[in-house]
């Protein structure tokens, strides 16, 4: 079934890194694209060696326990992203694919709510220790 049909409403992708950066690179785009293409309120997951990944197109609740680290990161193109429960809010920033200014943000109470107002954002979460 295609996300939001029989009620499919979360996509879990199973991974690994490592080998080659052209396939990796290829395989983020096309999770990102399922990103996208999901309905209003379905999620895709990317659960790697890493840690936790979500492409995120509107809004996401991170039930994370505070001092967890989560990094979020353009995807595509520029976005523009609101943030609560985050030490570092956000509130309508426009994150580029270029900067890292979304990298090492910190859960300060959950659930923290990451709103992507336009384009797309990978919002990580690493392996715990990391």
């Amino acid at each position: 079934a295609r996300m939001g049909e029989a009620g499919v409403d979360q996509l879990v992708v199973l991974a690994t890194t490592g080998g080659r950066i052209d396939h990796e690179l290829g395989n983020w785009a096309a999770v990102a694209a399922a990103g996208v293409a999901a309905p209003a309120g379905a999620t895709v997951e990317v659960r790697a060696v890493g840690g936790i990944t979500w492409v995120v197109a509107d809004t996401i609740e991170l039930d994370e326990a505070p001092g967890t680290t989560v990094s979020m990161l353009a995807w595509g193109g520029p976005a523009v992203v609101s943030t609560s429960g985050l030490v570092w809010a956000l509130d309508r920033d426009e994150l580029s694919p270029f900067e890292a200014r979304g990298v090492s943000n910190e859960i300060e109470r959950s659930p923290a709510r990451v709103r992507v107002h336009s384009g797309v954002v990978l919002v990580t979460r690493p392996v715990q220790g990391r």
